[in-house]
């Protein structure tokens, strides 16, 4: 027997992509996982009207269609998925769909969500859609949405519009100001290594924590048949120190950056040396942050490492001292 209305039976034969590891989870795709997915990946639309370069959706991307980032997406209809979602409830602890704006993207999307809030599986769900409407961000927050993830990518304010599209400065607006009408339950996303400086990096971050808005780091992914497929990845170690210095924002440290010849050098902590090195090897520091039990398994990597954002928490962080730290002191942290 259905659960859902008839009047949205067509919804459920519908077609829609699900990251690959979800499926292994909903046991929708016999594949083997390194590790599982904490969150089930829900994706919405395909072939974007926008044109980031880096975007395998991007409209005119040469990639593979059913890739974002690195992972592989395949089709399958909604009713399918829900009756594997509902099946496995105990087995995943978050719905997240990324929204790609192709050409019914934000209509079929509140369908989605409308089946869902019937379907009485109860657990948290997440968005993650590039919107400038804010009736449509208030929408979604009344069909049951609990967060809602608004990526900026771009931090740098010189190349915004040609690696992204649009306009840096209300873009950076329109999130601090939904942030400020939802609180507490707005996300971003900042993709590393995308032109931007040390300094345009961590101002935005302070930014945004300032206002309540929480920052989800990736780090860019060269994708086959976009245009910045032979753009460089970024070092491991310049990823390492925003990881720690997200981590410190994210927990209310107070520091003060230090700077030298555009780079960001190291941090100012009024902590003795032990506890600053307690923080460094905080294991939390280094895995998937973003929306509570996102765990967003080899989004940025294989499995092969190396590893920017680990899915699960490293049982050893001796590789900060490889990666980024140069030298602890009381007050202070050197990076390489």
């Amino acid at each position: 027997m259905s659960v859902v209305p008839l009047y949205k039976e067509d919804i459920l034969q519908k077609d829609i992509r699900v990251s690959i590891g979800s499926l292994a989870l909903l046991g929708l795709k016999d594949v083997k996982v390194f590790a599982k997915p904490t969150t089930i990946y829900l994706m919405v639309e395909e072939r974007c009207m926008f044109n980031c370069l880096y975007c395998a959706q991007a409209r005119e991307s040469n990639a593979n269609l059913e890739n974002l980032s690195r992972v592989t997406w395949p089709k399958e209809t909604f009713k399918n998925v829900l009756d594997a979602l509902i099946k496995h409830k105990d087995d995943y602890r978050r719905i997240c769909f990324q929204v790609v704006n192709g050409r019914n993207y934000y209509e079929d999307l509140v369908q989605f969500l409308k089946v869902l809030k019937v379907s009485q599986i109860n657990v948290p769900i997440s968005i993650s859609i590039r919107e400038t409407n804010i009736n449509r961000i208030r929408e979604m927050f009344s069909l049951g949405v609990e967060r809602i993830g608004l990526p900026i990518d771009v931090v740098s304010k010189e190349h915004f519009s040609k690696i992204r599209g649009g306009n840096f400065e209300s873009t950076f607006s329109f999130i601090i100001d939904t942030a400020r009408e939802f609180k507490g339950k707005i996300t971003t996303h900042i993709i590393v290594g995308l032109n931007e400086t040390d300094f345009e990096l961590y101002d935005a971050m302070e930014k945004f924590f300032h206002n309540n808005v929480l920052v989800s780091l990736f780090a860019f992914t060269p994708i086959k048949g976009t245009p910045f497929e032979s753009h460089p990845k970024v070092p491991i170690g310049r990823y390492r120190k925003f990881q720690f210095v997200r981590a410190l924002f994210f927990k209310h440290i107070p520091f003060e950056p230090i700077f030298e010849s555009g780079e960001l050098s190291g941090v100012k902590i009024d902590a003795p040396k032990e506890k600053i090195l307690e923080l460094i090897s905080d294991p939390s520091n280094y895995i998937t942050q973003g929306c509570p039990n996102c765990n967003r398994p080899f989004y940025n990597e294989t499995p092969a490492g190396p590893l920017y954002n680990f899915p699960t928490k490293p049982s050893d962080t001796s590789f900060v001292f490889k990666d980024f730290v140069k030298v602890v002191f009381d007050g202070k942290v050197e990076f390489n």
